[in-house]
């Protein structure tokens, strides 16, 4: 019998994350956010982790953290309306869901059900992972750390970043900007001037995830981007991550082509779906 358990993060990180681990890239996501969370002074107190578990065995997870859609992983058959009536019986339905494959929209067609509305398609992604950077030719230019100097040019791209792809409850940019100035998680391609950005976005057990990659409108077509989404790859596998991963629009085929010739490969199709 399939029965959703809320946990605390800790009981979550203890109980959930192993099994969330065994495939890492797939469940980056989670992952990311889950340490993230444990590494907070103060827990956030509407934040909702459940484990689903078929007569005590565990076999899926969802993580929300509001006012964030939910994310599930792979559910089990019935697993998408038992995380449904879940939220339901909360009181919280969120208005959004993510997930791989159709997952997380088989939640919200079990929410409109019960609420009404209409599910709607906001991104069609490819998670990739990369565990060696190949070898191409790069354009003129150098790779850089962000630094103080560069904070507001780093809200500038974040802030385009974000309306570019319609983010669904978008962070705030200067907030970005500035977390990743202090981590030193940003980098810019520089040829004469900065040309594009990547930036480590989260750490999981093993690996990193990339995220976002922007290049300025002007620079576009020339390399920038690959350049330095490799040069921060091949950063973070040198200091010692087992891998590095990404998600890609699959409606860009010139970003999906790029990554696959600095030697990323497809692990897993990843939706986001709105409740609307």
């Amino acid at each position: 019998m399939l029965e959703v358990r809320r946990l605390s993060v800790e009981e979550f990180s203890a109980q959930v994350a192993p099994f969330l681990a065994a495939r890492e890239v797939e469940h980056n996501l989670i992952l990311g956010i889950l340490a993230q969370h444990v590494a907070r002074k103060t827990p956030q107190s509407d934040a909702v982790w459940l484990a689903l578990e078929d007569d005590g065995v565990l076999v899926a997870a969802a993580v929300r953290t509001p006012p964030q859609y939910v994310i599930v992983t792979e559910l089990p058959a019935g697993g998408a309306r038992a995380v449904a009536e879940w939220f339901i019986a909360l009181g919280a339905v969120p208005d959004g869901a993510s997930g791989p494959g159709d997952d997380g929209r088989d939640v919200l067609v079990a929410l409109r059900e019960q609420l009404g509305g209409r599910v709607e398609l906001l991104s069609a992604e490819t998670i990739y992972e990369l565990t060696r950077v190949a070898t191409l030719a790069p354009p003129p230019g150098v790779a850089r750390a962000a630094g103080e100097s560069d904070r507001a040019l780093l809200t500038g791209y974040f802030d385009a970043f974000i309306r570019e792809v319609a983010l669904p409850r978008g962070p705030d940019a200067d907030e970005l900007a500035a977390r990743h100035v202090a981590a030193g998680t940003a980098l810019l391609w520089d040829d004469g001037g900065p040309r594009a950005m990547a930036c480590r976005a989260r750490k999981t057990p093993t690996g990193s995830a990339i995220g976002p990659v922007y290049t300025v409108p002007e620079a576009r077509g020339q390399g920038y981007g690959g350049a330095v989404t490799a040069a921060l790859s091949r950063r973070e596998l040198d200091a010692g991550d087992r891998f590095v991963c990404l998600f890609a629009d699959q409606k860009n085929p010139t970003a999906n082509r790029v990554y696959q010739r600095l030697g990323f490969r497809p692990v897993r199709d990843f939706s986001v779906w709105t409740l609307c």
